[in-house]
């Protein structure tokens, strides 16, 4: 058997392998180094190279959903028992890496820094707004980390978790790091020409992480990235009602807004250099 093609993502390797298989090619998924390789016999290699190309151009092509009900369970699937335990819990651990998980435990921490901690915590993180606090590199970051309040929390965790795991388990954790670091950077300086201190709050980046991968999911579907359209109109219409109840709705819309750009130019950014390669 031939390695052909490996997987991060475990849902596309085996719907490509299920498609395979119900074409009549004879070949197997295995685990190795935390990733599916397929293989197959030599004399099928040019057709099922062939076949790999059509199938990173259209993943979600019907007819490989189909291939997977026709299938069904008699396929080989011991690379999905490869651990034992809670199956609820090996699914929460395989959706990111450890940026991912680094990242879910921020909004926790900062929530309980803000609330038990005595003195003006955001004095100590909030973007630089003066040359004094240029040296202070951690500010260009650390303003998108709080979460000031318990639902701040829940609704950066459960994003950081799904949005933010795809992009490490798919694209990898530098990225991720790309990805806060330039969403934080342009919502901030944007912020500095129209606000004395810009607004610190985790949804900063999670909904410039929501428009990345949203954006990229269409322009470059063979990544596996993807979150629902239905989805991306939840985070605005959230977007409006959460700054609908406080007094700086201009200021809060904004940031958001902003954020938001910046994911979508960095995906554009990268579907543009892709092409190039």
């Amino acid at each position: 058997m031939q390695a052909i093609t490996r997987f991060r993502n475990p849902r596309a390797a085996q719907a490509f392998a299920d498609y395979l298989l119900a074409q009549g090619y004879q070949v197997q998924l295995e685990v190795e180094d935390d990733q599916l390789v397929l293989l197959a016999p030599q004399v099928d290699q040019a057709n099922i190279e062939r076949e790999l190309e059509a199938f990173i151009r259209n993943p979600q092509d019907p007819k490989y959903l189909d291939a997977s009900w026709q299938v069904g369970q008699t396929r080989n699937r011991r690379w999905e028992m490869r651990t034992s335990g809670n199956p609820i819990l090996q699914n929460i651990v395989s959706q990111g890496g450890v940026l991912t998980f680094i990242l879910m435990a921020m909004p926790v921490l900062s929530y309980l820094l803000l609330h038990l901690v005595p003195g003006d915590f955001i004095s100590l993180i909030h973007f630089p707004v003066n040359s004094d606090q240029l040296w202070q590199v951690w500010r260009l970051v650390s303003y998108v980390m709080v979460a000031p309040d318990f639902l701040t929390v829940i609704f950066a965790v459960l994003f950081v978790w799904y949005l933010g795991g795809q992009v490490e388990r798919q694209l990898g954790s530098n990225k991720l790091m790309q990805l806060i670091l330039m969403i934080s950077l342009f919502s901030g300086f944007s912020q500095v020409q129209f606000e004395t201190l810009p607004l610190a709050t985790f949804d900063i980046w999670i909904y410039g992480l929501a428009a990345y991968v949203w954006l990229t999911g269409l322009l470059r579907p063979q990544t596996a990235v993807q979150v629902p359209g239905i989805l991306l109109l939840f985070f605005i219409f959230w977007m409006g009602i959460g700054a609908m109840q406080q007094e700086n709705l201009f200021s809060i819309a904004s940031s958001l807004l902003t954020s938001m750009l910046a994911g979508s130019g960095f995906a554009l950014w990268d579907y543009y250099r892709d092409k190039r390669a």
